[in-house]
């Protein structure tokens, strides 16, 4: 089966001369003449990308994976950030700078679903981070007195960390509400 329906070749060419577009097209098939000519034109601008690339999107095996994070260092605990992470090491980032903010701002939760705070919520994070793995090589920081003082000079400094789990493709929106 053909990737698109056939567009009939005297539509295109009406399209490509700007005689029918998006506002004139009167039938599926005019409409179809005239994306097919956008998508034409767009190919033609950027013969070496892919379609989605020409757009500005990312290629699937370009995106770029970095990830930041509070890890100890030789200089002492900072805010790092990592370029060419494995997928595996950007999610479990994620989760740890997760868990950071919750610690910070009072609503720490466990991976069970469980919320804590003051010093349960202390503990648990000291215990459940001093076991991990390192991420990119460099040991997490799991004191959490260190952790909320870092999250506070952040804040102040105005250090906004942004991260991408790199598991959400980009462009899909997910509802937040109920049914409408």
């Amino acid at each position: 089966m053909p990737a698109h329906r056939p567009v009939d070749p005297n539509l295109l060419a009406r399209a490509r001369r700007g005689e029918l577009t998006r506002a004139t097209a009167r039938s599926a098939e005019e409409r179809r003449a005239v994306y097919r000519s956008q998508y034409l034109s767009r190919r033609a601008a950027a013969a070496d990308l892919s379609a989605r690339e020409a757009l500005g999107h990312y290629g699937p095996l370009e995106r770029p994976r970095v990830a930041t994070f509070f890890a100890r260092t030789p200089d002492g605990a900072r805010l790092v950030t990592v370029e060419h992470v494995s997928a595996a090491d950007q999610r479990r980032a994620g989760r740890y700078m997760r868990a950071c903010q919750g610690l910070a701002r009072g609503t720490y939760r466990t991976p069970s679903g469980v919320q804590l705070t003051g010093a349960a919520a202390d503990r648990h994070f000291a215990q459940r981070f001093s076991r991990w793995k390192p991420i990119a090589g460099m040991e997490v920081v799991s004191d959490p007195t260190t952790v909320k003082a870092l999250v506070v000079v952040g804040r102040e400094t105005g250090t906004e960390v942004l991260f991408d789990s790199g598991r959400a493709r980009p462009g899909r929106r997910r509802r937040t509400g109920g049914r409408r």
